[in-house]
């Protein structure tokens, strides 16, 4: 067995791939023993995806470090998945042992699980047009492939690392006052979101297109896409979703703008942003289905158009939808905890209560709240 199959088979990840599978990762992945080296430097396209098997990986902003990788945890997520340089040193200190999967590797196993799904569509029947990867049965959908499964893998780790940002922006902010507002709005009914739009709604494409990696999608995946949203009226004063509640979809605000709060222990609500046209809220709970961490109030009647979470495991499989979907929600997440990130460092620094609690704002907006550019 090569080292990097019995490394590989430490991973969680490994369960859930067949032996073909497991054998194509290992035989193109490279494992690295590093001490006092630097993987890459701002401003470098990295040659793939890193996932941290011992020891410690340093992050540093110049000789600042702002954060580490711990075992178990991925990083260079944007120079893998899109080929961005990267925006921070990327410096092994000590020994670490690391798992390379090459940028090629990753582009190549994409391009598989969408030819795979495509010959799933167009000839269900035949088991032999399958790749031995999927181990499947006539008319079985393949398996999900290595690809969306690290690109999975990937967005549950950022998601943990936004949730961390939040703890520590909480940390740092625990001292500083809130302005919280007068409580007259929890009496407010709570507005169920109901698929009740005029006639005349054109489905959201230009709001789709707009969404990071999406502006390449075809225009037929991106008419299927559509089709997964519910259009939803707003209406000004009225509870969309309730913190506490179960994360059961995000929405998409079309026109109208939208308050996101969170409600205090003690009473009222502390505004965290308000948001408008192209924002997208509420992805972070539906992703994971966890509890909504924000209430959001309508500010104004206008239309948003809402994703059941239902729908995100309806296309679990490989397609090309799914996975140009996928890449644009991590995209989306990785953007959120660049800007919460960046806001945390000003809090920080913060040298009075009003820097403070701008700064912590900046945090817990850029949290909640991705955006359509």
């Amino acid at each position: 067995m090569s080292d990097a199959m019995m490394e590989l088979k430490r991973l969680p990840l490994a369960s859930a791939l067949t032996r073909t599978q497991l054998e194509n990762f290992a035989d193109n992945v490279q494992v690295l023993a590093l001490r006092d080296t630097r993987l890459w430097s701002a401003g470098q396209v990295p040659k793939g995806l890193g996932l941290l098997l011992d020891g410690e990986i340093s992050v540093r902003v110049g000789d600042v470090a702002i954060g580490s990788v711990k075992p178990g945890e991925v990083f260079g997520e944007s120079a893998a998945f899109y080929g961005e340089p990267s925006k921070v040193d990327v410096y092994a200190p000590d020994f670490a042992k690391v798992i390379l999967i090459p940028r090629s590797f990753l582009q190549a196993e994409r391009d598989r699980e969408v030819d795979q799904h495509d010959l799933f569509l167009r000839r269900p029947w035949r088991l032999d047009i399958f790749d031995p990867d999927y181990d499947v049965r006539p008319g079985e959908r393949p398996r999900r492939g290595l690809y969306s499964l690290l690109l999975h893998e990937c967005t549950l780790q950022v998601l943990a690392r936004i949730r961390r940002t939040n703890a520590r922006a909480a940390e740092v902010g625990r001292s500083a006052p809130r302005a919280l507002r007068e409580p007259s709005w929890f009496q407010l009914v709570l507005g169920r979101l109901r698929a009740e739009p005029p006639a005349d709604v054109p489905r959201p494409l230009s709001l789709l297109r707009g969404l990071p990696r999406m502006a390449d999608a075809p225009e037929r995946m991106l008419l299927q896409l559509a089709d997964c949203f519910e259009p939803v009226k707003l209406h000004a004063g009225t509870v969309v979703v309730r913190q506490g509640e179960a994360g059961d979809s995000a929405l998409l605000i079309a026109e109208g703008e939208v308050e996101v709060l969170r409600e205090a222990v003690s009473g009222g609500a502390e505004l965290l942003a308000t948001v408008g046209t192209g924002a997208f809220v509420g992805i972070n709970a539906m992703i994971d289905a966890t509890p909504r961490s924000a209430t959001l109030v309508a500010l104004t009647d206008g239309l948003a158009w809402k994703l059941p979470a239902s729908e995100m495991r309806e296309r679990r499989w490989s397609s090309e939808m799914g996975i140009f979907w996928r890449e644009s929600l991590l995209a989306l997440l990785l953007d959120q905890l660049r800007k919460a990130n960046e806001a945390l460092e000003r809090a920080e620094q913060a040298s009075d209560d009003a820097a403070l609690i701008e700064a912590l704002s900046g945090v817990e907006g850029a949290n909640h709240v991705g955006s359509s550019t």
